[in-house]
């Protein structure tokens, strides 16, 4: 009796963090339009099970901005994820830089993106240091007020429509033994939007190097 609905202690991003966040007077900007700003954008990549999906940001003052969400349907070509990355990049003055996930395909789709003319790629490697370090990026600029976003629906297919506040609040994590954070999401969900735009946000800082193997030799 006069019992409350309570989110799974496992969220990553809690719904009242994530609805701090939605500025209802910010609105996305046109593919189709030129536009000039400091632009960064995160690009998490998937063909078969997962979605390719694109973020961007703009950079105001001490605020990152929403500013673009593109959701590539399934079996969607790595050249068409391209061409679209491309067209943006001539279109939107500045995209200062694209950080892109190339776990599980290497980094030719990176190289690819360079010899199509996007000089400002990076390629990431989604190890377990590296997903934490984003997740807890993302996070802290959204306690900081510093990240915000409109509230946003995307209709993918005639059945299928998605929620930005509602592909943020998928991801859930677990802590390990050894204190290390490990991050999932539900089956049947996706977390590409999550990671897409914990790339973006990230682009205004310098990540932390990866650790390198010592070869010892005798």
């Amino acid at each position: 009796m006069e019992a409350d609905w309570s989110e799974d202690e496992t969220v990553w991003l809690p719904q009242s963090l994530i609805t701090k966040c939605i500025d209802g007077t910010q609105e996305l900007y046109s593919f189709h339009a030129q536009h000039n700003g400091r632009f960064n954008a995160g690009l998490d990549l998937g063909k078969h099970r997962d979605h390719s999906v694109l973020i961007i940001v703009e950079e105001q003052e001490d605020k990152q901005l929403l500013r673009h969400w593109k959701v590539f349907p399934l079996e969607t070509q790595y050249a068409t994820v391209i061409g679209y990355v491309k067209t943006l990049t001539d279109r939107w003055k500045h995209i200062e830089r694209i950080r892109v996930d190339t776990t599980g395909i290497g980094e030719y789709v990176t190289e690819d993106m360079k010899t199509a003319g996007i000089e400002t790629v990076e390629p990431i490697t989604f190890t377990s240091t590296r997903k934490q370090e984003l997740a807890n990026h993302l996070k802290q600029q959204m306690l900081n007020s510093t990240y915000s976003f409109p509230f946003i629906e995307l209709r993918l297919s005639p059945t299928v429509q998605l929620s930005y506040p509602a592909e943020l609040n998928v991801e859930r994590f677990t802590l390990r033994k050894d204190g290390t954070i490990g991050f999932s999401h539900p089956q049947g969900q996706h977390d590409d939007t999550f990671w897409a735009t914990a790339l973006a946000v990230s682009c205004c800082t310098k990540l932390t190097p990866e650790p390198t193997l010592k070869v010892v030799t005798t």
